[in-house]
């Protein structure tokens, strides 16, 4: 149940999620990941309306609108408050860390993101390169 006092919302459906966080002073940050193919952001520009949809402006939210169409009413009323030079797409790539490779070189070793990247509302690089360190310092003890 929300009280009001939620400060981080993920919305998760079928090959795409929603991400809501409140960065304080009624100011929120948000992200929408969608699983598309490599190069779909050229493909599907024209999918993106020049029009306004129902309050979402024209370009990415209105694009945005209809992806999430059946979502929380809260995803739409973030997306309509949002104008489209406000949205940034960032391709992302979810990939194995590297069992075939060394992780070191001499006295350098890869930590977290460098080896291993996860997606980056898990919040897990810096956690990750940090139990990384402390593998690495009991292997050296």
């Amino acid at each position: 149940t929300d009280n009001g006092e939620v400060g981080y919302k993920v919305y998760i459906g079928p090959v795409q999620y929603f991400v809501v966080t409140d960065i304080g002073k009624g100011r929120y940050q948000w992200y929408a990941f969608l699983a598309k193919p490599v190069g779909t952001s050229k493909s599907e520009a024209s999918l993106k309306s020049t029009e306004v949809v129902e309050g979402c402006a024209a370009g990415n939210p209105a694009y945005l609108r209809e992806v999430f169409e059946g979502w929380s009413f809260e995803i739409h009323d973030i997306i309509r408050a949002t104008r489209d030079d406000e949205v940034q797409q960032r391709d992302l790539y979810d990939r194995p860390p590297s069992l075939s490779e060394p992780w070191h070189e001499g006295h350098v070793a890869l930590l977290g993101d460098a080896i291993h990247a996860m997606m980056p509302n898990l919040g897990q690089g810096g956690c990750q390169a940090m139990e990384d360190a402390i593998v690495i310092s009991e292997e050296l003890e």
